[in-house]
């Protein structure tokens, strides 16, 4: 009886058992579970497709596919994966010629782009909440004082200097 229970929701399963890594699904949980996995596998396949832009190459090596699938399943997402490339090569400027070197990289760096993508949501933030807008202010002129025979005398002339 163990085997007709839902593995997500806890709810018995009628009907057909659907199984995935080892756990039993019904079917709208094993729907929802194929939809997450699809959707997560498309941000590897554009993530990796970033990857082959940003380092100019045909293929990513399988090491290196590896190593992302790795972190990816030790909590990185794709999307801080791809800041941390962003940041390292873009805004820190080092040159993209190893692509090897990039799950080291990614090891190293990820911490240290989450700091810098948060300092910068935050003066995002505080620069939102700034009012730039600025109230106008005549200044009345009278003519008089823009006339040059109500100046003053300079005691002495430029051409005696």
């Amino acid at each position: 009886m163990a085997n007709n229970v839902c593995s997500e929701c806890g709810g018995r399963i009628v009907g057909l058992n659907y199984s995935s890594g080892g756990k039993n699904y019904c079917q709208t949980c094993f729907d929802k579970l194929t939809a997450a996995l699809s959707s997560q596998e498309a941000e590897k396949q554009e993530l990796l497709k970033y990857i082959r832009e940003v380092f100019q190459v045909a293929d990513v090596p399988a090491d290196v596919v590896s190593s992302i699938s790795r972190e990816i399943k030790h909590g990185k997402t794709t999307k801080g994966i791809r800041s941390t490339i962003r940041y390292y090569y873009f805004i820190e400027g080092n040159p993209t010629v190893n692509i090897s070197n990039l799950p080291y990289i990614i090891q190293e760096q990820y911490e240290v782009a989450r700091a810098y993508a948060k300092r910068i949501k935050e003066v995002k933030e505080k620069n939102a909440e700034i009012d730039l807008s600025t109230e106008s202010v005549n200044i009345k002129i009278n003519p008089r004082d823009l006339d040059r025979k109500n100046q003053k005398k300079v005691a002495y002339n430029i051409e005696d200097l």
